[in-house]
């Protein structure tokens, strides 16, 4: 009788609520979440996911309309049809905005071989899962369209350099750690560029992508020769001097490149020190960083590559020999208790190379030891121990490590896109401009036309033994040039020590064994 009588008050209010022309309006619902793949391209990936697909999105829950949802996780999916869809990636956490399509395998070459094709184009989407309330629900994304490119000409590259990767030995006495350095972060760090004169210039508007290429007034940036003269050098922070990267980011750069008959294959490895004196005070070094390379000349028989000449560079000069005169391991980062062997087979690839202590002089098994003879009669001489980590010297992993290998790739000229005499580049002109090719390995340092390191040469003229620190790869000796030796006390490139049109310093090579002096140019 009771909820009679409700149901019948209840009818009798909205009668008369309806009748007094009063109306009752529900909220609307609140939008629907969104997710929306913002850009999709393709994209090289580091050792070992390799070459494929990247794509980035955003989302939005309404949150503020609908502060019950809460986001789970996305998923990614691609599809060689548009039909068909592969999911790439379950249950990617929220705090990412991106996700990649990549292959899988040992090398950086897995789409060519695993589950993406070369040159072919895919369809890519993205799932939010969320909740509302107790329930769940899916939301998917727009669907883009990326091609992957062919990299097989890059991914010959990256073969040649892993099948060949050095073992760097390091010097017990060396005060760098036992790491690589990383370019890249080492920049990021110290974001500080002097003049020729040595004036610094403010660091203010230069980010993570551009630290060396910038303009300030009328000198122009560092990464090309703007229409006025500019010479730069980058400073190290003294907190990044002797300073190695984390476990994770060490890097081996290489460069590999063909001319004529043979194929090249170079491997640049950057120190944030350099210190050929006897190091008295670890703040006073002779300049900073340096980067140094070995470089390996191979012929392709039947399938292989063989090597067939080696050079080992010292300062701004080398020496070269044959690949049965060098010392060859059978693992790129480990040798392990084993000695290498001298000669290379197919079961010992890995060229083994000593380092100088608080250098970055590379040298080959029982080479001789570079020494540098000022006018002043300062005496400086690379430390090298080539017993390193076999005799029980040293620890047996006393070398350089790194993580991953870094495909430096090529650089080229900017081009004159309007016609009127002047390179176009980054929204002002230049007499000419250097650029990294192609733009996705993105290592901004690589076109840099000053010198990577501060130097002391303030007193020349009185000591007159002073050394610039070195440009970028690119710009650094033989880059693109096999040295061969010329004869001259054995070895190749700079025999003469000048500074400014001045000598300053004769060279030396000593006996490793006696110290006794082998030649001197």
């Amino acid at each position: 009788m009771f909820h009679r009588r409700f149901i019948f008050y209840l009818i009798a209010i909205v009668t008369l609520l309806s009748g007094s022309g009063f109306s009752v309006e529900l909220k609307p619902p609140p939008p629907g979440p969104t997710i929306t793949i913002s850009r999709a391209y393709s994209y090289r990936f580091p050792v070992p996911y390799g070459y494929g697909l990247k794509m980035e999105y955003t989302f939005d829950l309404h949150l503020d309309e609908a502060p019950y949802r809460k986001g789970l996780y996305i998923t990614t999916e691609y599809s060689p049809d548009g039909i068909n869809w592969v999911t790439d990636e379950e249950q990617r956490p929220l705090s990412y905005n991106w996700d990649n399509i990549h292959g899988e395998g040992d090398f950086a070459c897995g789409p060519t071989i695993y589950n993406l094709e070369s040159d072919h184009t895919y369809y890519l989407r993205a799932i939010l899962t969320y909740t509302s309330y107790n329930d769940r629900y899916e939301e998917i994304s727009n669907v883009v369209q990326a091609t992957v490119e062919d990299y097989s000409e890059l991914c010959l590259e990256e073969q040649i350099a892993e099948k060949f990767a050095p073992v760097l030995h390091r010097n017990l006495n060396d005060l760098q750690p036992m790491h690589l350095a990383n370019v890249d972060n080492v920049g990021w760090a110290s974001r500080k560029v002097f003049d020729l004169l040595g004036s610094p210039y403010p660091s203010n508007g230069i980010n993570k992508y551009s630290y060396f290429h910038w303009q300030y007034g009328w000198k122009w940036d560092t990464w090309g020769i703007g229409q006025s003269f500019a010479f730069f050098k980058w400073d190290i922070n003294d907190n990044e001097r002797y300073k190695s990267e984390v476990i994770g980011e060490r890097p081996l750069y290489f460069h590999v490149y063909k001319k004529g008959a043979y194929y090249y294959a170079q491997y640049w490895y950057f120190l944030t020190m350099n210190d050929i004196r006897a190091m008295a005070s670890k703040h006073d070094p002779w300049h900073e960083g340096d980067f140094e390379h070995v470089s390996i000349e191979l012929e392709k028989i039947g399938d292989n590559f063989v090597p067939r000449r080696v050079n080992f560079y010292l300062h701004e000069g080398g020496w070269q020999y044959p690949a049965s005169e060098c010392w060859w391991g059978s693992q790129a980062m480990n040798p392990g208790g084993a000695f290498p062997q001298q000669g290379y087979d197919e079961n010992h690839t890995h060229l083994h190379v000593w380092i100088g202590a608080n250098s970055h002089a590379s040298f080959n098994y029982k080479e001789p030891i570079y020494q540098l003879v000022g006018k002043d009669n300062s005496v400086f001489t690379d430390n090298v121990d080539y017993t390193l980590g076999y005799t029980g010297v040293g620890p047996g992993d006393a070398y350089y490590r790194w993580d991953y290998m870094a495909n430096l790739g090529e650089i080229k000229s900017s081009s004159d896109t309007d016609g009127d005499g002047y390179i176009n580049a980054h929204g002002y002109e230049w007499f000419e401009h250097s650029e990294t090719v192609p733009a996705w390995f993105d290592f901004q340092w690589l076109p840099f036309r000053g010198q990577l390191g501060d130097y002391w040469c303030q007193h020349m003229f009185i000591k007159s033994t002073c050394t610039k620190s070195p440009p970028s790869p690119a710009f650094g000796l033989d880059w693109l040039t096999f040295s061969d030796n010329d004869g001259a006390c054995g070895g190749f490139g700079n025999h003469d020590a000048y500074f400014f049109g001045i000598e300053v310093a004769t060279k030396q090579f000593l006996d490793p064994d006696t110290g006794a002096v082998v030649c001197t140019r």
